[in-house]
């Protein structure tokens, strides 16, 4: 079976700099998002968050970028994953532990090629 290529009318340097955007726009949103959920501790409030509501709004584009935080450091992007690639690959024994749950999603997003 022949491999295809992916061909685009869209030049290349539009792609940078449409994903240059996408990732300036998802570090402002992750940055107000950390500012204002620093105090709190309930996980719907977090995730309801106007600025975390964005970066699920900037759709597939953003999963690298979220996974890429994940790898650094980890945080609350598990509801944005799933909403917005429609997995969830974590096993019912590590919910609820962070550094699980985020070694899990950057394990398997390497494994479908987000990252």
């Amino acid at each position: 079976m022949a491999v295809t290529e992916k061909h685009s009318d869209v030049p290349e340097g539009i792609h940078r700099a449409q994903s240059a955007d996408v990732e300036n726009r998802f570090r402002q949103l992750a940055a107000e998002w950390r500012d204002a959920i620093g105090p709190l501790s309930s996980a719907t409030k977090i995730v309801q968050h106007p600025a975390y509501q964005g970066i699920i709004a900037l759709g597939s584009d953003v999963v690298p970028l979220i996974l890429r935080d994940l790898e650094q450091k980890p945080d609350h992007w598990f509801a944005a994953l799933q909403a917005i690639t429609g997995e969830d690959p974590v096993a019912p024994e590590d919910r609820g532990r962070m550094d699980r749950l985020a070694a899990t999603w950057v394990r398997q997003s390497k494994a479908r090629v987000y990252l």
